[in-house]
C-alpha cells in the first residue's frame, strides 16, 4: 500500500514538473500549404500548428514540400508564459527554388551563322565565330507573371495581358527587368542577372548537348514555339512546347527575352582571342533574343539578333533569369 502511495506521488512529480517544463506556446503561420514545422530536429507538424515548448532558446525549420531549398531556420527564444506567433514566408522561395533553374556546363561554341542557318542568316549574325563562356545556371522558363508580383507586388505598369499567373510577364523594358532582378535579390539574398548574349545563346543550343537544330529544342517550329502562325497573338503560358536538349522551355517564342549586352552590328567580327564574351561595353541598344508570339518563325532562330532603346517596353518583351551560383550570398 506504501508503494502504491509512493507511485502515485511519483507518476504525480513528473506529471507536474513536465507541465511546468512546457511553459511556452509557439504558433507558426506560412503563406503556402503544408508546411513541415520541425523544432529542436523534431518534426511537429505541418503548419498552421500551435506548439507547447519550454521556455528558452529553440531551432525552428519550416520546409516547403517537394521544393529542398525553400527551408526557414531560425533560432527562437521564448519567455515564461509567453504565447508567440511566428509568420514564415516560404512562397517566393517556392517561386525562385533551385528546381526552376538549369545548370549549363560552359566552355567554348560556334555562335552566330552556323550551317543549319546559313541560308537565312542575317548580316550581324556573321562572321560565325567561338566563344567562351563560363558555367552558369539558367531559368528553365521565362519569368511569369505570378513571379513579378511576388516580388514587385503588383503588375508592370504597361503589362498587356493580364491576369494569367503562368503567363510570360511582358510589356518590360530592360531597366524594369533589372529593377525586377535587384528587388527579387535583395528579397532572397542571391544573385540574379540577365544573361549575356553569348550565354543566351549557347543555353538556347542545348550547350554541350546541342543537336545542331535550327530553333532552340528542334527543326519544326510548331513543336518547340509560339509564334504568329499557332498562338492567335494571345500571351501563352510557360512551358507548353517541347523544351530543348538541357530541359529548357521557349527559348524560342513566345515572348522576345532581354540580354545585358548592348547590341553592337559588328561585334560578331571582333576578335575574341579565347576570353569569355561580355558583349559590346558601350551602345544605344539593348540585345533582345528568340523571337516572339507575335512575328514569323524567321525571328525565332537560335542565331537571330534584334534590339530595341532599354527604356522601351513592347507588349512582347520578356526577360529570364541567370546566376552563377545557387549559394546564398
Amino acid at each position: 500500500m506504501q508503494w502504491k502511495s509512493y507511485s502515485i506521488l511519483f507518476f504525480s512529480v513528473v506529471l507536474f514538473s513536465a507541465c511546468e517544463f512546457k511553459n511556452a506556446t509557439v504558433s507558426i503561420e506560412t503563406d503556402i500549404d503544408s508546411a513541415l514545422v520541425v523544432i529542436d530536429n523534431e518534426e511537429v507538424g505541418f503548419a498552421p500548428i500551435k506548439h507547447l515548448l519550454s521556455a528558452g532558446k529553440h531551432h525552428l525549420k519550416v520546409m516547403a514540400p517537394g521544393t529542398p531549398d525553400a527551408v526557414y531556420v531560425d533560432t527562437i527564444v521564448l519567455q515564461k508564459n509567453s504565447n508567440s506567433v511566428i509568420k514564415v514566408a516560404l512562397a517566393l522561395q517556392m517561386l525562385f527554388s533551385s528546381q526552376q533553374m538549369v545548370y549549363v556546363e560552359g566552355g567554348s561554341f560556334l555562335m552566330g551563322c552556323s550551317e543549319e542557318q546559313s541560308k537565312v542568316c542575317e548580316d550581324d549574325e556573321k562572321p560565325l565565330h567561338r566563344v567562351m563562356v563560363n558555367s552558369f545556371y539558367i531559368s528553365k522558363y521565362e519569368v511569369t507573371q505570378a513571379q513579378w508580383r511576388a516580388v514587385m507586388k503588383t503588375d508592370p505598369p504597361q503589362l498587356y495581358i493580364k491576369g494569367c499567373a503562368d503567363c510570360p510577364v511582358e510589356r518590360v523594358s530592360w531597366y524594369e527587368a533589372q529593377a525586377f532582378i535587384s528587388t527579387l535579390n535583395n528579397l532572397v539574398g542571391r544573385s540574379y542577372r540577365l544573361p549575356t548574349e553569348a550565354e543566351w545563346e549557347f543555353a538556347a543550343r542545348g550547350g554541350h548537348q546541342s543537336r545542331g537544330y535550327f530553333y532552340s529544342g528542334g527543326n519544326v517550329i510548331d513543336r518547340v514555339a509560339w509564334y504568329k502562325g499557332n498562338s492567335q497573338s494571345k500571351s501563352i503560358p510557360v512551358g507548353l512546347k517541347a523544351p530543348n536538349e538541357l530541359g529548357i522551355y521557349d527559348m524560342s517564342g513566345n515572348v522576345w527575352e532581354w540580354c545585358y549586352d548592348w547590341y553592337d552590328s559588328t561585334h560578331y567580327s571582333t576578335p575574341h582571342n579565347g576570353v569569355i564574351d561580355l558583349g559590346s561595353p558601350n551602345g544605344v541598344y539593348r540585345v533582345l533574343r528568340g523571337g516572339s508570339r507575335l512575328i514569323d518563325p524567321h525571328y525565332s532562330r537560335i542565331s537571330n539578333r534584334s534590339k530595341m532603346i532599354p527604356g522601351y517596353s513592347y507588349s512582347n518583351f520578356g526577360f529570364r533569369l541567370v546566376i552563377d551560383s545557387l549559394s546564398k550570398n
